[in-house]
């Protein structure tokens, strides 16, 4: 009984640590950070982020976008590089999609994933193969055969909104943390080895780093591609899962750590029945 006893004071004490992240909080209502110089570029790269869909997207296909590098011309020749959670609420898939000024789009999706939850994305490029990580582990791959620049005549490089032929096709809804660029494909090791984890911002490869501590869009990798918040865009508060998340992380399931969570602790110890 003491050792539970212990593991209950230990939870409650590091409560206030672990609340302390805070993530990119946007409502899907026009909110979204713009990013001042193009990132993405070569034949080789990753996009990596936390992210969380709590509801229905906005704009006028309800895309919950992560991240949209591209020109606002749709089509073939036209750069785009796109990161999707959710494509729209009756195809609910993340997709990666990629176009050089040379080629037309190819593209890769994966099985959904459920609202209300903190998932791990990475979507890379390298050695000619397209894949996409969720949580860690690899769960779609294509080849992809563009040559050309995924930076030419760009029009907007942000996160949180997908803009396209003078029309808004999505704003997120939800939450986004730790996103990272490097300009290599991620290895599946390295993912899981590093996903858990904060960055210096002086790791090898990293092209932009937004954690959002700064209660802004600055970038942590010292390359200058510091985000402006757009709308209602703001911080807020809210504990990422951890390796240890099945003992001390979000124990009850409602995307944050909190009292509730030490109350589900106590029951388990109890042999009681939590709703």
């Amino acid at each position: 009984m003491k050792k539970c006893i212990l593991t209950i004071v230990l939870l409650i004490v590091a409560l206030p640590l672990l609340a302390q992240n805070l993530v990119l909080s946007l409502d899907g209502q026009g909110d979204y950070v713009s990013l001042p110089n193009p990132i993405v570029d070569g034949s080789s790269f990753s996009i990596e982020a936390w992210y969380r869909v709590d509801g229905e997207g906005g704009g006028t296909e309800g895309q919950h976008i992560i991240f949209s590098q591209r020109s606002q011309n749709i089509g073939c020749y036209n750069s785009a590089v796109i990161l999707l959670a959710k494509v729209r609420d009756s195809f609910p898939y993340a997709y990666f999609s990629l176009r050089t000024d040379q080629t037309c789009s190819q593209a890769l999706m994966t099985e959904p994933t459920a609202l209300g939850e903190w998932h791990h994305i990475v979507a890379s490029l390298s050695d000619g193969i397209q894949k996409i990580y969720i949580d860690g582990d690899l769960v779609a791959a294509t080849l992809n055969s563009q040559v050309g620049s995924y930076s030419e005549n760009l029009t907007t490089i942000e996160i949180g909104r997908h803009f396209q032929d003078n029309m808004t096709y999505g704003y997120f809804n939800g939450a986004i943390d730790e996103l990272r660029i490097w300009n290599y494909g991620l290895t599946e090791s390295e993912i899981q080895a590093r996903m858990y984890h904060t960055l210096s911002g002086n790791e090898p490869g990293l092209l932009a780093y937004w954690n959002f501590e700064s209660e802004s869009a600055v970038d942590g990798s010292q390359n200058g591609h510091d985000g402006e918040l757009i709308g209602n865009a703001t911080t807020v508060e809210s504990a990422l899962p951890t390796i240890e998340s099945g003992i001390w992380g979000d124990l009850n399931n409602d995307g944050q750590i909190s009292i509730g969570d030490v109350i589900v602790l106590i029951d388990h110890i109890l042999g009681l029945d939590t709703e």
